[in-house]
């Protein structure tokens, strides 16, 4: 099989993280999910609302920024289901997931450039 076809037709952005590893394809407006080794697709694409810009992964999920309409939809990496939407305002350009210790307490954020 020719590895180049696996993505999708017109692969924007990649993320690898949570055991695997995750294209959005802006022309398709879906995310495909993939084990890294050895590589190979997990399930079909799944649909997105409109045309992913970025993809990020942490916190047993992928966050995939949308524009038209913009949102950030969150996927879950295990099982490829969508599990929320968050509306956004203005047109999002990036997706990035950020995690660290705040005192005894782990916190979890996510942030996006519009």
């Amino acid at each position: 099989m020719d590895r180049a076809l696996l993505v999708g037709p017109s692969p924007i952005a990649v993320a690898a993280g949570e055991g695997g590893v995750f294209v959005i394809d802006d022309e398709e407006r879906s995310l495909r999910r993939f084990d890294a080794s050895p590589l190979r697709r997990k399930g079909g694409p799944i649909r997105l609302p409109g045309r992913p810009v970025d993809v990020a992964v942490g916190a047993g999920s992928v966050w995939v920024a949308v524009s038209g309409p913009a949102v950030l939809v969150r996927v879950d990496a295990a099982t490829g289901r969508e599990t929320g939407r968050v509306k956004l305002s203005g047109s999002p350009s990036a997706v990035d997931v950020v995690a660290g210790r705040c005192g005894s307490r782990y916190r979890f954020g996510v942030s996006w450039t519009a």
